[in-house]
């Protein structure tokens, strides 16, 4: 569906519409699809209360944050609402379905999964792209496991011993980063009285040089490619807008006819890394 008629629609025809979307193009169940109803049916009603007339995914986000806050529901109830509110906003702005893979790991005490739920609604509201928060939360679990392990009962109680430990623990220090954010965010929603951020430690990822093919080599892979076959004109193509366009390789298997516009003979997509809008030769 053409995005600037979805981003016009009334929030009803919206989750008509997506609904629809998950029977037809995703076979969910009747089970399935009405609990989805049920999930976003009530951001009608926010809406009504906050003024808002027109649904954008930032309305989404605030409505699940404001919800939390109102009532008190388990944490397997709030990863579902978050996650009904996510697959909207992804139909709204047109992206692809991702499935949701579940791991088997156990939860945090809930006073921390509340927390931490909280913390990732955030990192949704300021802009954040779905695997950087996928990231930032499996960090986390780790960090809180830590502090668990070290006698912290109750964020609230969290000292500098503890985060110092949890973080000597941490073999991945690009979540050190992460750790201190999610510090800061602490103090600011009143957790923390304290800013214990400043004791992680700050680290720099060491430089590696780019490893680069010369001319001759992007020469012998492109010659390599039997293009007699249908699919070897395929590969030579998407070959070629490696090393000739610079292009990535997800945007390349992203690549349909209507990319292409045949009276120009350019080429236009949208970066899906920066979400940059391309026009190449």
């Amino acid at each position: 569906m053409n995005q600037d008629v979805i981003g016009t629609m009334s929030f009803d025809r919206l989750l008509e519409e997506f609904l629809l979307f998950l029977q037809q193009e995703k076979s969910y169940r009747q089970s399935t699809l009405t609990n989805y109803y049920y999930n976003l049916d009530r951001i009608q009603l926010f809406m009504q209360n906050h003024g808002m007339f027109c649904y954008t995914p930032d309305i989404g986000l605030k409505y699940y944050e404001e919800y939390l806050v109102k009532h008190n529901i388990e944490i397997p109830v709030q990863k579902k609402l978050l996650l009904a509110i996510t697959r909207l906003n992804d139909f709204y702005l047109g992206k692809n379905y991702v499935v949701q893979h579940t791991k088997s790991r156990a939860l945090l005490p809930e006073n921390y999964e509340r927390i931490l739920n909280s913390f990732i609604a955030n990192c949704y509201k300021i802009g954040n792209k779905e695997r950087t928060i996928k990231i930032k939360h499996n960090f986390l679990y780790l960090f809180l496991k830590d502090c668990i392990n070290l006698g912290c009962i109750c964020l609230s109680e969290l000292n500098a011993a503890q985060v110092s430990r949890a973080c000597l623990r941490i073999k991945n220090k690009d979540s050190w980063a992460v750790v201190r954010e999610f510090l800061k965010f602490l103090v600011i929603i009143g957790i923390l009285k304290t800013d214990l951020s400043s004791l992680i430690p700050h680290y720099k990822k060491p430089f590696k040089i780019p490893v680069t093919y010369s001319e001759k080599d992007i020469a012998k892979i492109e010659k390599i490619i039997d293009r007699s076959t249908d699919i070897g004109k395929r590969d030579y193509a998407m070959i070629l807008l490696a090393t000739r366009l610079g292009m990535r390789s997800g945007d390349i298997v992203n690549i349909t006819l209507d990319n292409i516009n045949s009276k120009s003979g350019n080429l236009s997509f949208v970066q899906q890394k920066t979400e940059t809008a391309i026009v190449l030769p």
